[in-house]
């Protein structure tokens, strides 16, 4: 019990000096970013469709391409600020034309959907479902792709009276340029 009587005023010593020495000073000096950043990668893409006649204009763009022994797949999406999202995906990293349907038929996929929403997304991975995607460039050194692609999705949706339907979307005129690349091993 002495000793915590001891020890009060200078806790309370060391309170009053850490509260008193604490200044809001601004930092001075360059500090580096904790993100490397790429000086390669442009702000200036642009990843644009149709989504059944009605232009689609993304407010971000990225494409990652994933590394894993074998497998490889790049995938590129562009959303936009409602939450509206298109995706294309293929088995490969390289310029070329590539099937979107299911991935097990053909190259790749694609997938439509509104983020914000309920709804399952619209996609080629339905057998009946097709597209086609050409990747014009791809920049491993740049870090860049480029391409265009149109595809027609579907998903099924339930019905009040419990039976299912198919609904379809067609995306048009989709374009990609010089979208930032990020390829991972």
């Amino acid at each position: 019990m002495k000793n915590m009587t001891l020890f009060r005023p200078l806790i309370l010593l060391l309170a009053i000096v850490s509260f008193v020495s604490c200044d809001n000073e601004p930092l001075e000096g360059e500090f580096e970013a904790t993100i490397p950043s790429n000086p390669n990668n442009s702000s200036n893409y642009t990843f644009k469709a149709l989504i059944d006649g009605e232009e689609f204009i993304a407010d971000g763009a990225l494409a990652i391409t994933l590394i894993n022994g074998e497998l490889v797949q790049t995938s590129i999406s562009g959303t936009s600020i409602d939450g509206t999202s298109i995706s294309v995906a293929y088995i490969d990293n390289t310029t070329g034309t590539f099937e979107l349907s299911d991935p097990s038929e053909g190259d790749g996929y694609a997938m439509y959907s509104i983020l914000n929403g309920q709804e399952a997304p619209y996609s080629t991975m339905p057998s009946n479902s097709t597209g086609s995607l050409e990747v014009t460039d791809y920049d491993e050194d740049g870090l860049l792709v480029s391409g265009t692609f149109s595809f027609q999705a579907e998903r099924e949706v339930e019905l009040e009276d419990g039976s299912t339907e198919i609904e379809i979307v067609s995306i048009t005129e989709g374009e990609f340029e010089d979208v930032p690349l990020t390829i991972s091993q």
